[in-house]
């Protein structure tokens, strides 16, 4: 299986108001355990301290198929904003590698949220119609691109930038749970989900 890439937007601590992208190249791990999964990132800062054991706790509840090994390939800064985004994008990562994933870049928006019930839910993002246009800015044009975000905080101008990531090849997928973010990943037949009330 090759190496994919997953890209979280986030803001750098100098510039809140600049979204820019955290890269993490995720690739197979053979013979590692899965609480050394993501080993590389144990020494790049807190917010990804956090994120990572976030990430480790929602595989409890839902257990990834495969082992992966995650590294930083381009960070915006060694402390971001968005520890929340991160920590989803690290507990998705390993459902990219399924047998019969399509795509090797996926963008992960929104945070990844643990309510009372034991229920894993995908939560809203701010700035999203900045985190959109920032994405429609780097212009994909190769193989698929999965992009997930949540239900919540979608508006009329968002929607329509929305659209128009169809022309540059981006599958985007609207989900509520971490689950139907799994499946995202793992090509799975799209599922129709409802907006939580």
């Amino acid at each position: 299986m090759a190496s994919k890439t997953l890209l979280i937007p986030v803001a750098s601590m100098a510039e809140p108001d600049k979204v820019n992208f955290l890269e993490l190249a995720v690739e197979p791990a053979d013979g590692l355990k899965p609480d050394d999964a993501l080993q590389a990132l144990g020494q790049v800062g807190l917010a990804l301290q956090q994120a990572a054991a976030a990430a480790r706790r929602a595989w409890t509840a839902f257990a990834p198929p495969e082992t992966v090994k995650v590294r930083l390939a381009n960070p915006v800064g060694v402390n971001v904003t968005n520890s929340r985004g991160a920590a989803l994008g690290l507990a998705l990562s390993p459902f990219l590698h399924g047998p019969d994933a399509p795509y090797r870049v996926a963008i992960v928006m929104g945070g990844l949220e643990f309510l009372e019930d034991g229920l894993l839910v995908v939560s809203a993002t701010d700035c999203l119609a900045e985190i959109l246009r920032a994405i429609q800015a780097r212009g994909y044009r190769m193989e698929p691109v999965l992009l997930i975000l949540p239900w919540d905080g979608c508006g009329d101008e968002e929607d329509a930038i929305l659209l128009n990531l169809a022309a540059l090849n981006i599958a985007v997928r609207r989900v509520n749970t971490f689950a139907e973010a799994c499946w995202a990943c793992e090509g799975r037949i799209e599922r129709r989900v409802r907006a939580r009330p």
